[in-house]
């Protein structure tokens, strides 16, 4: 017995409305699930940047990068800047807070205590 595969294509995965800037669900009774979808993407983030926060505090600013660089939020940004401020490489960390959209700031304990301020709130 032969067996057939199915072949998958892109289009098989998309959901079948756009959260793109401006747009709107396809229909109507697929906007809850979006916001559920959006909001489970936040939380699912949320402790990952504060493990990253975690190891900031400790000092540990390889395993905070390691974390931080996987993300593309704008606290993740943050965090990744101070991650370079830890690092000694304040070129890097401004690209970072610009990336964050956040004034540039050499003190790190400042920052990290700001950060997990925001990220708690």
């Amino acid at each position: 017995m032969t067996r057939r595969r199915h072949v998958i294509s892109v289009d098989d995965l998309a959901p079948p409305f756009s959260l793109g800037r401006g747009a709107e669900p396809a229909h109507e009774e697929d906007a809850p699930q979006a916001a559920r979808l959006m909001k489970a993407n936040e939380t699912e983030r949320e402790p990952s940047l504060l493990r990253a926060l975690d190891h900031l505090d400790r000092g540990e600013w390889q395993q905070a990068h390691t974390i931080v660089q996987q993300l593309e939020s704008r606290e993740a940004c943050w965090l990744h800047g101070i991650v370079h401020i830890l690092e000694g490489d304040m070129g890097n960390a401004r690209y970072w807070y610009g990336r964050a959209q956040r004034a540039f700031s050499e003190d790190a304990a400042a920052e990290r205590a700001a950060a997990r301020s925001a990220l708690t709130a």
